[in-house]
């Protein structure tokens, strides 16, 4: 647009382009730097696009004026491309670093020097966050000058795996799944904090890798097919990994899956989820695609947690880097409105559109038996139509119980695209139990296990709305956060009782 503008012969301001990479080491600050120059470059904004790397080192002397002379030097070769300071915090005194005149010195010389070359050059400042913010607060122009901070967060492990691979090959190692998991467990375990190297660990990790190969091979006199393979035992163990597993160690990481293994009941159903999670993250591991293996069908009576699991299910996916978001777009079909042909064609289908990148949850609820025949087929035709012809890349989520489900689904095109068939079950006088007591104890609400065993005896029938009701009314009557057998006296209410006793948000 800058150039566009100069050859309608309009001004242009000069803009400021400065930046500064804050993070920790090893996540690609002066590699991004290097291929900003290049762009810029391309763009016409620089003329040359180099870029030249230095440290304090190259730009503080050992005497009073000899600094400004040899800061002056770099930034000339500079001039035309990059200048990229790195660890720039230890130029200011602020930040402990030693000399600090001299570090100053070196300092209002560059930030003169920008100022004189404001058009010809582009300077990158980088640095921890922490200390990067305390170098631009010592010298009120700095921040005038610096208008752009960008951040590079530690690499997921994931990331740290893929670089891995990509050193593995290009020096034509192979790594197996088997290899593959004790990777990910490595950088799992290896505790990643403000001076987590990132990028340097997995490069220190392969060199190690290739290290341990080399001697284990020389003593068993590997065929020459091994020279190309690692083995598990190739891969150390990470500081303080013990080799042991814990319960959460067999599960697929993030916040969801650690949520979904914790919930009451349905213990069946929460197997096959985390194991078809764990299948998925395999599949993405291999680079191959998932398709709709994902799919899954959600079937059981109301109130046995169906919603809440595909919720928690959809958002692994994300937290995974499976699908490109968590959000899940609910469709009711009870609330789709058919009065005209392709009504609720037209409806289905927006949903599907909201729904891209994330999952599409249809929900056969109880109301929608209350619609008529006619509403009824118009609805399921337009349902098996349009995710029939679903993309692939859209997770589908069928929530219902079996006859509706089997309605919808029969023997159609649709019913062949979802991967796995779920059944819950009713829950058992012990884990309506262990809902209430969970709610209690979410909410600030603590008690004994003698509260849980007349909750078992006495408890009727219902689902997981029915267990927030009962234990949101005991909790209302309670004169403390501790509930006792004494305030559950008298509090059996019946389900439409409970219904109208409100839940907290």
């Amino acid at each position: 647009m800058a150039q566009r503008r100069e050859q309608m012969g309009l001004p242009m301001p000069a803009l400021s382009r400065h930046l500064v990479f804050a993070g920790p080491p090893g996540t690609g600050k002066t590699t991004v730097a290097r291929l900003y120059g290049s762009v810029l470059a391309e763009l016409g904004i620089l003329r040359q696009g180099h870029m030249i790397e230095v440290a304090r080192q190259d730009l503080v002397a050992q005497y009073i004026g000899a600094t400004a002379i040899k800061t002056t030097e770099v930034f000339e070769k500079a001039l035309g491309g990059v200048l990229f300071i790195d660890e720039a915090y230890t130029l200011t005194s602020q930040s402990g670093g030693s000399g600090p005149d001299f570090g100053q010195e070196a300092v209002d010389t560059v930030m003169k020097l920008m100022e004189d070359h404001r058009t010809d050059i582009v300077v990158i400042v980088a640095g921890y966050t922490d200390q990067m913010a305390q170098f631009l607060a010592s010298n009120p122009g700095m921040a005038s000058r610096f208008t752009k901070t960008v951040e590079f967060p530690n690499y997921t492990v994931d990331e740290l795996v893929t670089i891995v691979r990509g050193m593995a090959a290009k020096h034509y190692y192979e790594l197996d799944d088997d290899v593959l998991n004790a990777l990910h467990r490595y950088f799992d375990k290896t505790p990643k904090g403000k001076t987590f190297g990132n990028g340097r660990v997995a490069r220190q990790l392969f060199e190690s890798m290739i290290s341990t190969q080399a001697s284990r091979l020389a003593i068993s006199g590997g065929a020459d097919n091994e020279l190309s393979r690692f083995a598990t035992t190739d891969v150390p163990m990470a500081e303080g990994d013990d080799g042991t597993d814990t319960p959460e160690d067999n599960l697929p990481p993030g916040p969801s899956a650690r949520r979904l293994s914790t919930m009451v009941g349905q213990q069946a159903v929460k197997d096959a989820l985390l194991a078809r999670l764990t299948g998925l993250l395999a599949l993405h591991r291999r680079r191959q695609p998932l398709g709709g293996l994902a799919n899954m069908v959600f079937d059981g009576p109301v109130g046995s947690g169906r919603r809440t699991m595909a919720r928690l299910f959809t958002r692994s996916l994300a937290e995974l880097g499976l699908i490109a978001a968590g959000a899940v777009v609910e469709l009711p079909l009870s609330g789709l409105p058919c009065k005209f042909d392709g009504q609720a064609e037209i409806r289905v289908r927006v949903a599907v559109e909201a729904a891209a990148g994330g999952a599409l949850l249809v929900d056969i609820d109880p109301q929608f038996l209350q619609r008529s025949d006619a509403e009824k087929g118009r609805v399921v035709n337009a349902v098996r139509e349009v995710l029939a012809a679903a993309p692939a890349e859209t997770v589908l989520l069928l929530v219902g119980q079996q006859q509706l489900i089997g309605a919808l689904l029969g023997r159609t095109e649709l019913a062949g695209r979802f991967a796995e068939h779920l059944r819950f079950t009713d829950y058992s006088p012990a884990e309506r139990a262990a809902l209430v007591v969970r709610w209690w104890t979410e909410n600030g609400w603590q008690a004994g296990e003698d509260v849980a065993a007349m909750l078992t005896a006495g408890l009727p029938a219902g689902g997981v709305r029915d267990a927030h009701k009962l234990a949101a009314a005991v909790a209302a009557g309670t004169t403390s956060r501790t509930v006792t057998t004494a305030d559950l006296d008298g509090v059996k209410p019946s389900v439409e009782e409970r219904k109208a006793v409100p839940v907290p948000a």
